[in-house]
Order: structure tokens, then sequence, then C-alpha cells
């Protein structure tokens, strides 16, 4: 094997490996927890060169911590510091004492970072077992480790909810502070994620993957709801206990609305044009280094990044390079369709994912919580929030259509167009009943005009302007049913039927209900139970209580339209394959798998020509 080939060394190379060692240092100084390997992830370009500064580093951590503990020998009640006189803190490069903080029984180390140690603890006095979070001491404690540290403690204080571990105590001892707070026995959301099989690629596993998303979104929601922006959300910090149940961890990062103190912690780092968190978690503002600019879509974003890693294992865009072509890669490309990756995922479920992730802080949902709703929407199987007025989601139902690059205004004339289409085929069903084919055409007629009528008022510029959305164009319609249609009943019902659906398709279900069961009212007084119009709207209200999951009623109005369309029509009539096709649907989402599947080939068969009994 070929060993690989690095480039001899040059003084600009080596120049610069040293100042990117020197700023390393600094912002371990001012508590930014970074490991060696971040460094060489994110700066590959540099090594071995840099990994040669940081080996130097670690020899002058190694020298001044022999030094200090000289000087503790020599000294050991030495004044230090602004505090007064006081014994030198721990370094926490050695073991801590078991004994070290009053009442308590240090276990063993958990953690290490830039900013201290975690400690498994037991209490003396309830005998639980506790996380200790001890400051680091030293000369590699920076000014700033003791306002974020402070700062965390009086986060974690306000915040209580059963997915963020709670603070019980703070204190200092022998030069040490420390946090006192749960354990959560369990493991990284990474670690989890892989010990439960990795990606989902099954609706169970999907469920079950994002149940638990929300869970985390909800307790982030609660930190947002106090004015606490996370902004250093990553698996590492969402730790999942052995019941399952996530908790949000450190806040050591989070930006509190009012506190000033946090803001100057990091003018050096922001000045230097760095950025506070965790690089591939990071939203594009926050990879900018622009503090300003963070707020609770931020956590949004990188809640987005935790999401895909739930659903594909893998990260939106390509993370692993130095970090100036991460950085450009966050701002500018746009992440990979997370169904690329999973091919088991459904459009939904990425929909929600990609919205997350968009580079507009605008564009994103406007908080963990209305991400959590979303995502518990899904669940329940209506419409998601993210897909609410787009083009595709809106006439999907009505006309059939797959999403295409057109407005919602275009959208709507698509609409009327297919209304006007849907009416010429009630009319020809119209004309099997005595003089009804004449008042049938008219009232095709009127509710096309009326509907191109009501889309000029809502637009009366004709501009189609994306600031007008569908459910606008359908308000307009709805106010003039009365008066534009006074004394035409069957318009009135015709234009009840079309409003009522394409409420439905925005998900805007209690204003489709209302239009459809006023459709229906007066359909029956007209033309009575059994005619193949009535028939048309038992089958939209079918349509309906599927999109809302009530299987049962769906199915009840799917075998009512499927029966008079059976009654009244020609065998091979397309809207009797339309009723059992949908009412295959229903059967198979209520168990009843034989039963749809015969549905179903009943269906296919009238579409190919070739009428077969036995879909009841």
């Amino acid at each position: 094997m070929k060993q690989p080939k690095h480039e001899p060394p040059n003084s600009d190379r080596i120049g610069r490996a040293r100042r990117i060692a020197r700023e390393i240092l600094a912002r371990r100084d001012s508590g930014l927890a970074i490991s060696d390997e971040q460094v060489a992830m994110q700066h590959a370009d540099l090594m071995p060169e840099l990994a040669t500064e940081l080996r130097k580093l670690a020899l002058i951590r190694g020298a001044m911590r022999a030094a200090d503990s000289r000087d503790a020998k020599s000294a050991p009640s030495a004044a230090t510091g602004s505090l007064g006189s006081q014994t030198q803190p721990p370094r926490l490069d050695d073991e801590l004492p078991t004994d070290a903080i009053p009442g308590h029984s240090i276990i063993e180390e958990i953690h290490r970072g830039g900013q201290g140690v975690v400690y498994l603890a037991a209490d003396h006095a309830t005998g639980r077992r506790v996380a200790i979070k001890v400051m680091r001491g030293g000369p590699f404690a920076g000014g700033n480790d003791r306002i974020r540290f402070e700062r965390e403690a009086r986060v974690l204080a306000a915040l209580r909810h059963p997915n963020i571990a709670a603070i019980h105590q703070t204190g200092s001892t022998s030069g040490a502070h420390y946090l006192i707070m749960d354990y959560i026995e369990g493991a990284p959301l990474d670690e989890y994620l892989e010990s439960v099989g990795g990606p989902p690629r099954d609706p169970v596993a999907l469920r079950e993957r994002l149940d638990l998303f929300a869970q985390i979104c909800e307790a982030v929601e609660a930190a947002h709801q106090r004015g606490v922006i996370h902004r250093d959300l990553k698996p590492g910090n969402i730790r999942i206990d052995r019941q399952g149940r996530p908790h949000v961890l450190d806040f050591g990062l989070a930006r509190v609305d009012g506190d000033a103190s946090e803001d100057s912690a990091f003018d050096t780092l922001t000045n230097s044009g760095q950025f506070v968190g965790s690089l591939p978690w990071a939203s594009p503002e926050q990879a900018r280094g622009r503090l300003a600019e963070l707020d609770v879509r931020t956590d949004v974003y990188s809640l987005g990044v935790v999401l895909y890693q739930m659903l594909t294992g893998e990260f939106p865009y390509p993370v692993r390079a130095p970090a100036n072509e991460v950085v450009e890669t966050i701002v500018h490309t746009e992440p990979r369709r997370p169904r690329a990756c999973n091919p088991t995922l459904d459009d939904d479920a990425e929909t929600i994912a990609l919205r997350c992730l968009c580079k507009e802080p605008a564009r994103r949902y406007a908080g963990a919580g209305e991400l959590a709703r979303d995502v518990r929407r899904y669940l329940c199987g209506q419409p998601i929030e993210a897909k609410r007025d787009s083009e595709w989601y809106v006439l999907r139902k009505f006309v059939g259509r797959h999403r295409g690059a057109v407005t919602v205004a275009a959208g709507f004339v698509v609409l009327v167009t297919g209304g006007a289409i849907i009416f010429g085929a009630q009319a020809h069903s119209l004309a099997r009943a005595r003089d009804a084919e004449r008042d049938a055409r008219r009232s095709a007629e009127q509710v096309t005009s009326f509907l191109q009528d009501s889309l000029a008022a809502a637009d009366p510029l004709g501009t189609h302007g994306a600031d007008t959305t569908m459910g606008e164009y359908l308000a307009a319609a709805e106010q003039r049913i009365d008066t534009d249609l006074a004394n035409q009943p069957a318009a009135q019902a015709a234009a009840h039927a079309t409003i009522g659906a394409a409420y439905a398709g925005i998900g805007r279900y209690a204003d489709a209900d209302r239009h459809l069961q006023t459709a229906l009212r007066m359909r029956t007084a007209l033309l009575g139970r059994e005619h193949p119009a009535v028939a048309d709207v038992w089958q939209k209200l079918g349509e309906l209580r599927q999109s809302q999951a009530e299987y049962a009623q769906a199915e009840k109005y799917f075998r009512a339209a499927l029966r008079v369309r059976r009654a009244r029509l020609a065998p091979g009539d397309p809207t009797i394959a339309e009723s059992l096709a949908w009412l295959s649907g229903v059967l198979r989402e209520r168990g009843d798998a034989a039963a749809a599947e015969r549905a179903a080939r009943e269906a296919l068969a009238i579409l190919k020509g070739s009428p077969a009994g036995g879909g009841r």
C-alpha cells in the first residue's frame, strides 16, 4: 500500500499552523470545548504541520502543570486571582479526590471538555447518583470561564422541564466552582440511534424516531419560552435515558434575552470571525459568526441537522473538510434531499426536515414549538404546516397533479378550469334524469364564471401576486355565493362542493366540512339521495375524513358513493373506479388487507376496460 504523500513543510504553512494553534489555545481559554480531533478535521489541509504545533501545546501544558505543582508545594496558601486569598483550584488534568465536593463521593469521570470535567457522584443524603460539573482551574482557566459557568447555572435554574436535566446545587470548594445536576443514565443520541438499528427503514421505526424528535423539540421550546437560545444543539448534547426519553444538556453556550454579560464574553471570538457552537450543526448565520442575527430559528436549523441525521444517518451536506470550506457549504450549499439517502422516507417527513434547513431564517419554522407541532401533525396523519399554501399541496387532492412550478394564483386558475371540467362531467350525469341536462350545463357555466369573478375580486389588479394565498381566494369566493348565485340553488350547491374540496386541499378541514355538508344538503333536497351528483359529495367527504385519519367515517362515505354510482352509472364508469380505489386505501388502513386487495383489483379492471365484480 502506498504511503500518503505530504507536501514538504514551508514557512507559510508553518506560520498558518502556529496562528491556528494559538487561536485554539485562546478559544479553549475562553471556555470553548475543542478537541484535537475537531481541529484536525476542520484543518485537514494543514496536516501534519498543525498536528506538530498541537503536540507542542500539549508539552507546554504539561510543563506549566508541573510548575504549578511545584508552586503549590512551596506556597500552598498563596493568594491568587482577584477573589482574595484562596486555595489554588484543581487542574482537572489529574483525578479529583473522591471527597472534593462536600456531601458527595466522586465515583468516576464521565466527560471532559474545554470548560471543565463532569463526574458521576453519589449524594450522601439521598443516596442517588448525580452529575457534578467542575469548572476548569489553573493557567488554562480563562477569564470568561466563570461567566459562562455561572450563566449555565442561571439558565438551568430557570428551566423546569422533564426533558431538560435539572440543576440541584451550585457552589465552590477549594477554589473549584461546580454544578450538581441530574445524572441521566443512558447514551448520547447518536450512540442510541446506532444501538437501535440506525436510520428508520419502515413506518413503525419512522414514527418512533419522529416521536423522539418531537420530545426533543418540546424541551427546546420550553427553553425558548424562557428567552433561552441553546446555540449548541447536536446529538452529543442530547442524552437518551434507559426508558428511551430524551434530555437536552449543556447550556453553557446558551444566549439569554436581556443578559449582556454573555455577549461580551464572546466579543473576541466574533471579532476574529469565529462562531459560537459546533460547526457541523451550525446555521448559516451562526457559521458566519453573526451573533446579533441569532434567534430561536438558529436552534431550529440545528434541530433540522439533527433530524436529518436521525432520518438518514448522514449530514445534509459534506462537513469533513477544512473549516472555511465547511462554512461555505453551510452558507451556500442546499442540503441533499433526505430520500436520496433513505428512499423509504415519505414526502412529508422529507419536507419537515428541509424546511428546518432553509438558508433564510424567515423560511424556517418560527420556533422549536412550531416544529414539534408539525411533527405531531404528521404522526396524527394530518397535513403538515410546512406544505400549507404550497401549490402542490393545495391542488393535489382536487386536480390530482404533482408539484409544479406554478404560483398559488395560477393554481387557482387551474382549479377554476378543473371546476368547469368536473361540472361538465356532472352535466353528463344529470342528463340521465328528466329535464336535468340543460340545468346542469347552466350550473357548470355559472359556477365557472362565479369562480373566475371571485379570483378577480381577491386579486383586483390581476397580478397573481405571491402575497395572495389560496385561503384568501377561497374566502373571497365564499362571501359571494349568496349574492352572485342568488336563486340558483344548483349552482350554489356546486360552488359549495368546489370550495369545500379546495379548503380540504389546504388543510382547513372545518371549513371544508362546512361547505361539503352544505352541498350535500342542497343536492339531496334538489335531486334526492340516489343521484350521482350527491354521490360526488359523499366521495369528497370520504376523502376529507381519510385526510383526518377518521377511517371508519371515510369508509361509510366511500361505500355510499360507490353504491349510488354502481346503481346509476354504466359499469365501466371511471368514477366507480375512483370510489373503489379510495375505499381500498381506507380498508388497508383499517387492517382488512383482503378486502382492500379486492377493491383495488376491481378498480384496476375498470380502468383497463374489463369490469369485474367483487369490490364490496
